[in-house]
């Protein structure tokens, strides 16, 4: 360390008052004698050095020490201006300061940090489930038929297709129960899956929000198949080539909104065949998975 300025006495003599000879006598200066002298402010023969300080620092930690099932938060250190000096430069001091808070940031985030219970997701089957299925020998009055002939509880084929003399059309309609959904989630999406798939080539499969709420209560009707338009578009996923596992299609904000502040949660799962104006070529299509023992349609949340 450099000068401070300050004359510090290491030893003391012992001399007569009277004559101011030397008596013979020394000792240690230390701080517990009571003949203990204090260092003294002497500039000019002690200069002092030139000193430089450190600025404001600041490191963070994740607490790392919480229990099995919890996690902990970020806790920041702070090395305050001036906390430490230099008789180098400033950016000594700094060094000084960066060390010191990654010698001690994570001893201060175990010490100061809190730990939360991490919440697994909520996984909410789908309450009630129908595919849709409408059949014309004409594409148009397929697909924008008011009324379906018929609807499915159980496994069924989803998207457009076209026999020798007709075409078929499938269509998803959802209904979740949203009650025990009491704080709006940080993320949600719908998990759906194909218990056949053999298209051979990647799907665009899409999710549409219904344009009327039903009630979980009451039955669907034939015309409930219609309940969607390009306006309802929430979001869509590519399902890779014959895959037959789980896939998932995130809500927008303005969806998750809509699961905390109503009782039922109505949605349509849409192949990206029944948007376009083009009739299908072929027969092949994937059978959607919506029985509790192949796998039923879910609704994930995380808080």
């Amino acid at each position: 360390m450099g000068n401070t300025g300050y004359k510090s006495f290491e030893k003391l003599e012992l001399y007569f008052t009277d004559d101011g000879s030397y008596a013979g006598v020394k000792k240690p200066n230390i701080v517990t004698d009571p003949d203990y002298i204090a260092p003294i402010l002497d500039t000019e023969t002690c200069a002092p050095s030139i000193r430089f300080y450190n600025s404001e620092r600041k490191r963070s930690a994740i607490k790392n020490n919480c229990s099995a099932g919890y996690s902990g938060n970020y806790v920041t250190l702070t090395a305050f201006p001036n906390q430490f000096i230099s008789t180098i430069d400033e950016a000594d001091a700094n060094t000084q300061a960066e060390a010191w808070l990654a010698a001690n940031v994570q001893i201060y985030a175990n010490s100061a940090g809190t730990c939360e219970r991490i919440k697994s997701p909520l996984n909410i089957q789908v309450t009630k489930s129908v595919i849709f299925t409408k059949q014309a020998s004409i594409w148009t009055n397929c697909k924008s038929a008011n009324l379906a002939d018929s609807y499915s509880e159980t496994n069924n084929f989803l998207g457009a297709a076209k026999s020798s003399s007709n075409y078929y059309l499938n269509r998803y309609r959802g209904i979740i129960d949203t009650s025990m959904i009491t704080t709006k989630p940080i993320s949600a999406k719908i998990k759906f899956k194909f218990t056949t798939n053999t298209i051979g080539s990647a799907l665009t499969i899409n999710l549409f929000a219904s344009n009327t709420k039903i009630p979980i209560n009451q039955a669907f009707q034939l015309s409930d198949w219609n309940d969607w338009d390009t306006s309802s578009f929430i979001n869509s996923v590519i399902v890779p080539a014959n895959s037959t596992a789980y896939n998932e299609i995130s809500l927008t904000q303005n969806q998750i909104d809509l699961l905390y502040k109503e009782q039922s949660y109505n949605f349509f799962i849409i192949s990206n065949g029944d948007k376009e104006n083009n009739p299908p070529g072929t027969n092949n299509r994937p059978v959607l998975s919506i029985s509790k023992t192949t796998g039923t349609i879910i609704l994930e949340c995380k808080f």
